[in-house]
């Protein structure tokens, strides 16, 4: 790939990191709504913006695919939980749930994943999303699980 088409597929994966960043901050604050997600990401699929993906060539998305990787699936011992603990949602501490197993919590007389049960409170407050990151809505000890999981991870050394 010549300098030029490398430039810009870096500044392409940059952008939508900066995108991504900007979402999981409104998410944490509360104030992600599907307008700002659609704003966003409309961004990225504009005719311009799709002209750019589509003469991406083979090496450029090879970058892309190294750079985004494929998302781990965590199990609770990541995240430092047992079963009988009770975590609160994100959204309203009065709402708990407790772990039954790896990957199960006993939401109102339902063993379901967290990211079931925090999309069904989401829909409840209005949200049409088809799907929730659970591990983002759902804490034990004041931590998300998702920022549980950061601190527990392990390190990995660079080659």
């Amino acid at each position: 790939m010549d300098g030029d088409r490398r430039l810009k597929a870096s500044h392409g994966v940059i952008a939508m990191g900066n995108m991504v960043d900007t979402l999981l901050k409104l998410r944490k604050s509360g104030l992600e709504t599907d307008d700002t997600a659609s704003m966003l990401i409309g961004v990225v699929s504009t005719p311009g913006g799709n002209a750019f993906w589509v003469e991406m060539d083979a090496e450029g998305i090879e970058a892309l695919e190294r750079t985004v990787g494929k998302r781990k699936s965590y199990s609770f011992d990541d995240a430092h939980v047992s079963v009988g603990d009770v975590l609160v949602y994100t959204r309203d501490e009065s709402i708990t749930a407790t772990i039954v197993a790896d990957k199960k919590i006993q939401f109102e007389e339902e063993v379901t994943s967290l990211s079931k049960a925090a999309l069904t409170l989401l829909h409840r407050d209005g949200y049409k999303w088809k799907q929730a990151n659970g591990w983002a809505y759902w804490m034990k000890d004041g931590e998300t699980m998702g920022e549980r999981v950061e601190r527990f991870a392990p390190v990995e050394e660079d080659d």
